[in-house]
Parts: C-alpha cells; sequence; structure tokens
C-alpha cells in the first residue's frame, strides 16, 4: 500500500448485501494500481455491512453511513462529496473489477489528457460469477454521437466501468438526487455535452 494521495476515488453505495459487497471489496483489494481510496457508503444496513466494513484493516478504506434512503444517487453523491482524488470510479455492491480495471483506464488517459471521463467493456455474470449469455459488448464509434447509441441500445455504459475526473463531475453537480432509477444514464447524458468519453475496449 502506497502512503502517496489517491489517484482514484471509488464510490460503492450499498444496502443489505453483504456476502455480494464482500466479493466487490476483494476486488478493488486486487488492483495492481495501488493508489486508492475506497469509499463504502451504507444505506442502513441491518445484515452486519458496517461492522465488517469497520473491521477491514487497510486505512484506504472508509465507510459513511446513512439512514436508509433507497436512493443511490443522494449516496454516490455523498461518497463522492468526501473524495480526496482526482479521478472518480464507480462500483456497486454486486458488481466485479478484474484487477488490472483502474491501471488499463488511468493509461488511456495519460495517453488521451484530453477525455474527462471513460468507460470499458464488461460481462455480465451470475450470482456465482459464472458468465452469462447476453448480446457481444458493442464499442460506440468515437465518429458517432454516444447520445444517440445510448439512447438507441446500440451501446451500454454500465456504471461500474465508468471513470470520470472530478473537476467533471463537480461541473455537472453529480448525480440527479430526484432520480432513483437510471441515475447513471442521465448523468452520462449530461456528462456528453461537456467532454468526450473515452473507451478500454476490453470487459473489464
Amino acid at each position: 500500500m502506497s502512503d502517496s494521495p489517491p489517484v482514484v476515488s471509488i464510490v460503492l453505495p450499498t444496502h443489505n448485501r453483504l456476502p455480494y459487497l464482500r466479493e466487490a471489496v476483494a476486488s478493488v483489494l486486487a488492483q495492481t494500481m495501488t493508489r486508492w481510496e475506497l469509499i463504502v457508503v451504507d444505506d442502513g444496513s441491518t445484515d452486519g455491512t458496517q461492522e465488517w466494513v469497520s473491521g477491514i484493516d487497510d486505512g484506504r478504506i472508509r465507510l459513511l453511513t446513512a439512514d436508509y434512503c433507497g436512493f443511490p444517487s443522494k449516496l454516490r453523491n455523498r461518497g463522492i462529496a468526501a473524495a480526496c482524488a482526482p479521478w472518480i470510479a464507480f462500483i456497486d455492491s454486486d458488481d466485479l473489477w478484474v484487477s488490472d480495471k483502474l491501471e488499463r483506464q488511468l493509461a488511456l488517459h495519460r495517453v488521451r489528457p484530453q477525455l474527462r471521463w471513460s468507460g470499458t467493456g464488461f460481462e455480465f455474470i451470475d450470482g456465482l460469477g459464472v458468465a452469462m449469455p447476453a448480446a457481444p459488448f458493442k464499442p460506440w464509434p468515437e465518429s458517432r454521437s454516444l447520445v444517440l447509441a445510448l439512447l438507441s441500445n446500440e451501446v451500454t455504459l454500465p456504471l461500474p466501468s465508468v471513470m470520470m475526473a472530478r473537476s467533471l463531475l463537480d461541473e455537472l453537480n453529480g448525480f440527479d438526487e430526484s432520480f432513483q432509477f437510471v441515475e447513471d444514464y442521465e448523468l452520462w447524458f449530461r456528462a456528453c455535452r461537456r467532454a468526450d468519453c473515452g473507451l478500454v475496449d476490453s470487459a473489464l
């Protein structure tokens, strides 16, 4: 673990998903890029989540607690407000990252510093981590509007694949807290008006 300031702040909201949460956190701990902080925002869990997170012996992991609201948008905004890194990445308690996810995404931004956010390829898995049959991932052509590609379901940009500059999130005022669902896509549409989105064309 590095004593240097984090490069990426990872925001993870959760509610009563401790078995999946353990796996999600393990995939963060396994990252080859170690200069991160993980902010777990617990939405009033009653399954021992808070005790488990508090017991993790890693100074890069912080726990924020809240009374139950059921709005991931509010929880993510609270995590973003507490973040201290120039990049923000998102993961939920039922998601997993491959070990070089952060490293490869940051490498894209080093090569193309004009990009202020990016996504990656993905796979769907079941509760046991087994890959599920699904339509193949289609990368978006950068010559075409990402908004139109998303609206037409030509491409998918799942939240755990996205990394965004903190400065861009600040300009956008984060997630719209009036949305209980699809708050991620609502943010993506607004982000498209401000900056191009890059792609790591691998399932990460």
